[in-house]
């Protein structure tokens, strides 16, 4: 690409039909600083593209461009936008090439950059794929408002394929006593996707989130399981512990040499009692969860639950 640039580049406006060349930046002709820099920005685009960097190659043409605006500068600026998959750009910058006017005594490389543009002219537009939104759910009349990627859809238009971008796509659709729905999509080159939207009234959604037990309520249900399996564990251990020591300990009297069996006793029964303890408070909650669900509460965070632990009791002191 690089040889034809350059090779074409003393005639991007010849200066004899520089200030006839109606496409040129302003309508003026280019200084010869102007036409310096248009190369070294074309040598620059090259080398960017020759190593991969497409971004890169895209600002260096777009910048040669918009010093000398001819059919050259755009033609490389519509290949570069092939290879970022930006087929849309594309399309529309080699149909610009196309329809530059002719200058008098215009430099061949001109007319050669339109004859290139018109054979991918039809190459790009059969590679841009097509995204077709289909809505269900919403009664015939109900006004909606359907987007891809940020981009408005008028409602008419909105029952046909769109032609979009290869790569990913949100699409958006909006309804006065709707919930919003949101779906993200990949559509590849040459394709005719289509997603489908059901829509979900306001009421439909709070029927369905109905008997849905708040996320703490499980936490609590959770916690209490791990709590009690931790208690049971531990309190069983205890119990073999001080049924093997009341064999060493006749009449409550233990030998010195059992003290750290003792101690060891002492230490697992207290692990026993917190998982109990935790145990219990974690049940709490859970059904604080289904009781508060049951209401159809929905004001789980105004909520504040205490544990109560006292002698021989466990519970819970709660503020609603």
């Amino acid at each position: 690409m690089l040889a034809l640039c350059l090779a074409l580049s003393p005639a991007v406006v010849p200066p004899s039909t520089a200030r006839a060349q109606p496409g040129s930046a302003g309508d003026r002709a280019p200084s010869l600083a102007d036409k310096e820099t248009a190369r070294a920005l074309f040598r620059l685009g090259d080398d960017k593209y020759q190593a991969g960097d497409y971004a890169g190659a895209l600002e260096a043409f777009e910048a040669a461009d918009e010093i000398m605006n001819v059919p050259t500068t755009k033609l490389e600026r519509a290949r570069t936008l092939m290879r970022l998959d930006r087929l849309l750009e594309a399309h529309d910058m080699l149909r610009r090439v196309q329809s530059m006017p002719v200058g008098p005594d215009e430099s061949p490389a001109f007319e050669a950059a339109r004859v290139e543009a018109q054979s991918l002219t039809s190459e790009v537009a059969a590679r841009i794929p097509s995204l077709r939104v289909n809505i269900r759910g919403l009664p015939e009349g109900v006004d909606f408002e359907l987007r891809v990627d940020d981009a408005f859809i008028p409602p008419k238009a909105a029952r046909f394929p769109r032609r979009v971008d290869p790569g990913e796509h949100l699409v958006v659709v909006i309804a006065e006593g709707y919930a919003v729905q949101r779906r993200r999509i990949v559509v590849a080159q040459r394709d005719s996707a289509e997603v489908t939207i059901d829509m979900e009234s306001d009421a439909e959604v709070a029927e369905s989130e109905a008997g849905l037990m708040p996320w703490w309520g499980w936490v609590g249900f959770g916690v209490g399981a791990a709590g009690l399996i931790t208690g049971g564990v531990t309190g069983g251990i205890t119990l073999a512990r001080v049924s093997d020591l009341d064999d060493q300990c006749p009449d409550r009297r233990c030998p010195a040499t059992v003290q750290e069996d003792l101690d060891d006793a002492e230490v697992v029964s207290h692990v026993s009692t917190v998982g109990f303890v935790v145990g219990g408070v974690g049940v709490a909650v859970g059904v604080l969860g289904l009781i508060l669900d049951d209401d159809g509460s929905d004001e789980a965070e105004l909520v504040v639950i205490t544990p109560c632990v006292g002698p021989g009791s466990v519970g819970l002191r709660g503020r609603f």
